[in-house]
């Protein structure tokens, strides 16, 4: 069974941690997938999840929109049980994006998108083949959700963000 662990400094064998990417190089979709996927594994999906220093003003409008950490539940407890190994992620507050996240937020982006193949890829780079058409529409619904939260906050609500903080 596979997992979500937190690394910072990947080891040979976490490959999934290395940083691949920097948050403030990223467009808003794919920075609010990694951003409620770190939350969701801070809070294993529940309960009071604090908000940390330079993304208290995204990860504000995520958390407090139930439908999208539903969503986000469901996605990460179904790649929960089908990933090749366990999958990693850097801390909410670090500015870098992990090879795990990276590909987490392509799919939940490919596969709002409408781009199914390009998102049966990535989650198939996740978890064991068999699964991806179980995890497909669960992307779906957060990939949605997310673009549905941007264009409902304004084409500049995320021209602010500007993280600074480092693992």
């Amino acid at each position: 069974m596979g997992y979500f662990e937190d690394r910072f400094t990947p080891s040979a064998g976490a490959r999934g941690g290395v940083a691949v990417g920097d948050m403030a190089h990223i467009g808003w979709a794919e920075r609010s997938a990694v951003l409620v996927l770190r939350y969701w594994c801070l809070g294993q999906g529940g309960g009071d999840m604090p908000l940390c220093g330079a993304y208290d003003k995204e990860a504000q409008l995520l958390l407090s929109t139930p439908a999208v950490m539903q969503a986000a539940h469901g996605l990460c407890t179904a790649l929960i049980g089908h990933t090749r190994r366990p999958l990693l992620h850097h801390s909410v507050q670090c500015s870098c994006i992990g090879a795990d996240e990276a590909c987490f937020a392509h799919l939940v982006c490919a596969a709002g998108s409408g781009a199914r193949d390009e998102a049966m890829a990535f989650a198939m780079l996740l978890a064991h083949p068999q699964a991806a058409l179980l995890i497909l529409p669960q992307a779906e619904r957060l990939g949605l959700l997310l673009h549905r939260l941007a264009l409902q906050s304004g084409p500049n609500a995320w021209a602010d963000f500007t993280p600074q903080a480092r693992h």
